[in-house]
């Protein structure tokens, strides 16, 4: 029988890399090993930043953790659509 976990490195980044952040974070890396190694790969936030329109290719050397950089564009995205704070924050 084959599992999720049976799949090839790149189609589960492909997989993962369309959920939340918060729930590779909070859930997916408590799975197992291999998706704990998956979640904190550089190609799957780097995918996660090409999905969101964070991603340029000049900067590519010059980010050093793709995490943090996705984390602190959608952040940053999240605060300029809710500037006054009227609504939920969405970190997703």
């Amino acid at each position: 029988m084959t599992t999720i976990c049976d799949l090839p490195e790149d189609v589960l980044v492909e997989l993962l890399s369309l959920l939340p952040a918060r729930d590779l974070l909070r859930s997916c890396r408590l799975v197992c090993a291999q998706w704990r190694d998956v979640v904190d790969l550089t190609t799957l936030w780097k995918r996660k930043c090409q999905r969101k329109g964070f991603y340029v290719q000049s900067l590519d050397r010059s980010i050093s953790d793709w995490k943090i950089f996705y984390l602190l564009c959608n952040l940053k995205r999240n605060l300029i659509k809710n500037s006054c704070a009227e609504g939920l924050f969405n970190y997703s």
